[in-house]
């Protein structure tokens, strides 16, 4: 029988928690929050970027044998693993914490649910099962189906979170030609900005301090054993809205839309174009209502406030003016409008 087998945790209780990760796109937000309610913080990561308040255990992820021997050297109450992006990364999990950990929290995806959904909004109990073409998600597919097996069998009390499009002050909004920066780039200079299909698609993001708060809440929380939870926006937006709130924050008026299927897309991007073909032309409308009841999970930052925060840091940091465009970009704007013209009656 493992230590923590008959472990009774208060979700108040002050815990031995390790963040596998630390300093990526969510988790300053989950180490501030258990740094806030005085839990003992440690992160694992490659040390690159130290993590102010925390002990830190240097190690490559991706060295399986390594990361294995080092975890069993040590005791956790809790562990979340914000990078696991495999089966075999979830199978190092298995072989680090079975019988050693009093809970493990894995960081997946609502991309794991299946696309299109059967109906809206997405709900927990919607079926998981990602396009084996779409990689990353199906990958964390696997990663939930070994982790659940092994907690059946006693290896951990598990719970799964399910993060949607998560940004912070830092990042670029998705592009779906070309990258984040050169996004904003067009949409400061009143350039043709491509949006995938008739830009109705309905999307949202929220920002890593409501997830990562969220995700925090999970720690000792013995509601959440066995359970899964999604943690994505509370706005539902079409993508011509979220980019004409980037545009507002740069205040440089409504943005020139050129409207192309993901199809054409393909024929022109190829691989490039997977995540257009696999995601982001899907409806993302999420129902938060068991994380908000768990998890205190509250939307407190709007897409609006974050588009201007995130403007005003690329801003202030000088990458927008400094951004490269997709090479093709132009070329493309200029084809499809000459095709739509052609065929017009």
């Amino acid at each position: 029988m493992h230590p923590f087998k008959h472990l009774t945790l208060r979700k108040d209780q002050k815990m031995k928690v390790l963040l596998i990760g630390g300093s990526g796109n969510i988790s300053p937000a989950i180490v501030r929050e258990l740094q806030k309610t005085g839990h003992d913080v440690t992160v694992f990561n490659r040390g690159h970027y130290p993590v102010e308040g925390t002990r830190q255990i240097i190690g490559d992820r991706n060295q399986s044998k390594a990361f294995v021997e080092e975890m069993r050297q040590h005791t956790f109450d809790c562990v979340i693993d914000q990078i696991c992006f495999s089966a075999s990364q979830a199978q190092d999990l298995v072989d680090a914490f079975a019988g050693r950990v009093g809970q493990l929290v894995f960081c997946s995806t609502v991309n794991t649910y299946i696309a299109p959904a059967p109906s809206y909004p997405v709900i927990e109990e919607t079926p998981i099962g990602a396009d084996v073409r779409f990689e990353y998600a199906y990958q964390k597919v696997l990663c939930e189906k070994l982790l659940e097996e092994a907690a059946t069998k006693g290896a951990f009390p598990l719970t799964i979170v399910r993060p949607g499009a998560t940004y912070n002050d830092t990042s670029t909004p998705i592009a779906f030609v070309g990258d984040g920066l050169g996004l904003l780039y067009r949409i400061r200079e009143k350039k043709p900005v491509i949006v995938l299909g008739d830009g109705s698609t309905l999307w949202g993001y929220t920002h890593r301090d409501d997830v990562g708060k969220a995700i925090a809440h999970t720690v000792g929380n013995k509601k959440t054993y066995g359970q899964g939870y999604t943690i994505a926006s509370m706005e539902v937006m079409t993508w011509e809205q979220i980019y004409t709130s980037i545009a507002d924050a740069m205040d440089v008026g409504m943005p020139d839309f050129v409207h192309v299927p993901y199809d054409l897309l393909d024929k022109v991007l190829g691989v490039e174009n997977s995540w257009n073909t696999l995601n982001f032309r899907f409806n993302n409308i999420y129902d938060n209502s068991k994380a908000m009841r768990d998890l205190d999970y509250s939307y407190t930052i709007s897409w609006g406030e974050g588009a201007k925060r995130m403007v005003k840091t690329q801003q202030n940091l000088g990458n927008i003016s400094a951004a490269h465009e997709h090479p093709q970009y132009d070329e493309m704007v200029l084809k499809i409008r000459k095709a739509y013209n052609t065929l017009s009656l």
